[in-house]
């Protein structure tokens, strides 16, 4: 028996070929003011994916030869206490991936979620203001002074072992939606000179300006 083809009203469905979001845990730790955690936890069965479910997720970014793998969602990425095996199984089983992942940056303080991160290819950290006190508007668990230390920290651990990945990001907002970089701004002792930043060590940051106010890219 003959039959039709498939005719399709758009382009010809196909399997995910270029990237995935992938989410191993609900959990968050920051608790934002404009954030419904409560019904946000509610839409997941389980607030934990578990680890073997993983390891299949990353046999199948491997099967589809995924490029970019978005390892973040509606929870704090670090928040998993398998994220040291997590990250390096998913590199492990895919070399060639581009990981990326979101983080609040507070919980990262510590050589095993280090080493997991060293895993990723590039990470943002997301800190809702310039200070303590402008941070606590956006956040009610939330500390810039936490997040930033921990991110230069991962900068100086990845380069102790002589690694050029992951790169990182880092978003600053303010209250207006807009922060600008101060030369004079001691507490990050970031110095802002023609749409780039430097470290005290040298090390040049490229700057661009968006609705969300600085972001700050360094490789």
């Amino acid at each position: 028996m003959k039959t039709e083809p498939y005719i399709y009203a758009g382009p010809k469905p196909r399997l995910p070929h270029r990237g995935m979001l992938l989410e191993n845990t609900v959990r968050c730790n920051i608790d934002c003011i404009g954030c419904d955690r409560q019904s946000a936890a509610r839409i997941r069965t389980t607030k934990q994916m578990e680890l073997d479910k993983l390891a299949k997720m990353g046999d199948l970014i491997s099967e589809l030869g995924l490029k970019e793998l978005y390892y973040l969602n509606l929870g704090e990425p670090f928040l998993s206490p398998n994220i040291g095996k997590e990250l390096p199984m998913l590199r492990e089983k895919n070399p060639n991936l581009r990981i990326v992942i979101s983080t609040n940056g507070i919980i990262l303080n510590n050589d095993v979620r280090r080493e997991a991160a060293l895993s990723a290819s590039h990470i943002f950290f997301s800190i809702a203001g310039i200070s303590d006190p402008m941070l606590k508007k956006y956040e009610h668990y939330g500390s810039f002074e936490k997040a930033f230390a921990n991110m230069k920290a991962l900068v100086d651990y990845r380069n102790a072992r002589g690694l050029s990945k992951p790169c990182w990001s880092g978003s600053i907002c303010s209250s207006t939606g807009m922060t600008k970089v101060r030369p004079s701004n001691a507490r990050s002792r970031w110095h802002a000179r023609r749409g780039s930043m430097r470290s005290p060590s040298g090390q040049r940051t490229i700057l661009s300006m968006d609705c969300r106010g600085v972001i700050a890219s360094a490789c």
